[in-house]
């Protein structure tokens, strides 16, 4: 009898090894090749001039077609399982990124499959999947190590696109980048939920109608418009800021790459405060104000290379470190069988906020032929954020089991 359960015990500690490496790969590069797209705005303007203010528009519009899909791949997802969802994800990712080489027709197309693949390949989809193939008492550190993935690929990533684009023409550097995108389907076959545990998910309309009820769940919603709104005017803009103020293109990639290393240990430290220390919405408030705090001293300060690499730093610790905390408050407020959909309607608010950073950028930069305007927007955001942030209870409100 010992044997037998000790044989159950490695059959289940290697599924979970092998979810997580799953979910890893995908996130390393969902998140990874697109943490790196405003490089590419200097190619798209030389080789098929395209302007800031039109590839910031592209960008807008992945953004927000990620977050409106999200829910729509969670709720297929929670379903029929992630590995399908996340599989069409993968050869829509390669295609989108093939096509921005062709034409500025392609670029926008590109970007419209690109969105519709990163709500198919992330986080709701990806999250949803760990929670519900892995033991309860590993959850919390899965969906931790699984967001770092991300974090990780941001910091490789962004040197790998920056080295293509430099090295090689678009049209080969965009194959070589589809290529890689190609290999997430690897990732989706190991996060396949062809054993699907007991408890079913609710009617997708039912999930939502709780969640609608549920207020803490509503300024967590809202909250997140933040997140996106800031860090993706910063990924998008800042090498087109840094090209205004003197900076080199360099400098720009190196920041960037630097985002993607303290993102590593940012998301790491706020997984493992919020399960074991500090109750996640204090973690998400005191995130949005040191990120406020980090934009005004980088303002205030002498623009050198030394100030932008410890920009790029402090802002890497800040950066999607609200992931762990927010994804955990979902998974709490109301267990794992919907999980994807409902953090999808989460990501949703993050991601109108990333539609009107990307857009917003250009349009204040063509505007005012400057980005202050948008950084001291981006500063009372934060402040704003971390007040919706505080009020939520941390309460479980668990939803009924399906029949």
């Amino acid at each position: 009898m010992m044997g037998k359960d000790n044989h159950q015990g490695r059959r289940e500690y290697a599924r979970w090894l092998l979810v997580l490496s799953g979910g890893i790969w995908l996130l390393f590069w969902g998140m990874g090749l697109r943490h790196g797209f405003g490089l590419f705005a200097s190619p798209l303007s030389s080789t098929l001039g395209m302007s800031m203010g039109g590839f910031s528009l592209a960008i807008a519009i992945q953004n927000l077609l990620w977050g409106l899909c999200s829910p729509i791949c969670g709720a297929i997802a929670d379903r029929f399982g992630a590995g399908r969802v996340a599989f069409a994800g993968g050869l829509l990712y390669a295609l989108g990124l093939w096509l921005m080489s062709q034409s500025i027709g392609g670029v926008y197309i590109g970007q419209i499959l690109i969105g519709i693949a990163l709500a198919a390949t992330t986080f709701g989809v990806v999250f949803g999947a760990v929670s519900r193939l892995t033991p309860p008492h590993r959850q919390s550190l899965s969906i931790a190590l699984v967001s770092t993935a991300g974090s990780a690929g941001a910091f490789a990533i962004v040197t790998l696109e920056g080295y293509i684009l430099a090295k090689y023409t678009l049209p080969i550097a965009c194959a070589l980048l589809s290529l890689c995108a190609l290999s997430m389907v690897f990732g989706a076959g190991a996060i396949s939920e062809r054993k699907r545990k007991s408890t079913p998910p609710l009617p997708a309309i039912t999930a939502l109608a709780k969640g609608a009820r549920h207020n803490s769940y509503i300024l967590l919603t809202l909250g997140f418009f933040v997140c996106g709104f800031q860090v993706v005017f910063i990924a998008l803009h800042l090498p087109n800021y840094f090209d205004e103020i003197g900076l080199s293109r360099a400098t720009a990639t190196s920041a960037l790459a630097l985002i993607g290393l303290g993102n590593i240990v940012g998301t790491l430290l706020t997984g493992w405060l919020g399960d074991r220390i500090i109750r996640k919405k204090i973690i998400l408030s005191a995130i949005y104000i040191l990120r406020s705090l980090t934009i005004l001293l980088f303002l205030l300060a002498d623009k050198t290379t030394l100030s932008a690499m410890i920009f790029g730093s402090v802002m890497g610790l800040l950066w999607l470190s609200t992931v762990p905390p927010t994804s955990g408050l979902v998974l709490y407020f109301f267990g794992a069988p919907n999980m994807a959909m409902l953090y999808g309607i989460v990501f949703v608010s993050h991601q109108i906020g990333s539609f009107c950073g990307a857009w917003l950028g250009g349009v204040i930069f063509r505007t005012f032929g400057s980005y202050d305007p948008m950084w001291w927007f981006a500063i009372l955001l934060g402040l704003l954020a971390a007040a919706l942030h505080y009020p939520i209870k941390e309460q479980r409100k668990l939803l009924p089991v399906a029949t």
